[in-house]
Parts: C-alpha cells; structure tokens; sequence
C-alpha cells in the first residue's frame, strides 16, 4: 500500500488525500496515516496555498528525471506536414 500510494504521488505530481486514496485503491483513513509517514521519511511533502496536496520532495523529484514513471520516455523528433522541419 505505500508503495502504491508513493508511486500515486510522483504520477500525479500534486494532489489531495482523497484523489491519491482513490487512484492508489486505498481507504482514505489509511492513506492518510500512510501519507505523514510518507512525508516523515521525507519522500513527500504537502503543500499549502493556492495548489495545495501532496507533491513529491524536491530532491525525489530531481532523482526521477525526465525518463521517469512522472516524466516518461522522451518522444522521438518528428517532422511538421507544413514546413518539414523537426520538432521535439
């Protein structure tokens, strides 16, 4: 369960209890406990303000990088139709 929930966390990027508990299968009530012992270790972090839940620590996030579960494979460079030029 604190596996699923952590890995919920990092694939949404930021988002409440409930959105987490819903997405990880998880009880409300026991993600909450699961998401401050989450946080305890220092893996997430929860944010206040005008986007507020929990988001992953900074120093998780800069660990993922940009071939992570949140980030993805890179897209292969393709041409336009109009110019023939390549874009990422």
């Amino acid at each position: 369960m604190r596996r699923d929930l952590l890995q919920t966390v990092v694939v949404k990027g930021i988002a409440e209890t409930s959105a987490v508990a819903d997405a990880a299968d998880v009880p409300v009530a026991d993600a909450e406990g699961v998401l401050a012992d989450l946080a305890a270790a220092g893996l997430i972090r929860r944010r206040t303000g005008r986007l507020a839940g929990w988001t992953p620590a900074e120093e998780r996030a800069a660990k993922l990088g940009p071939g992570s579960v949140r980030g993805g494979t890179p897209r292969p460079r393709r041409r336009t139709r109009c110019t023939g030029e390549f874009v990422a």
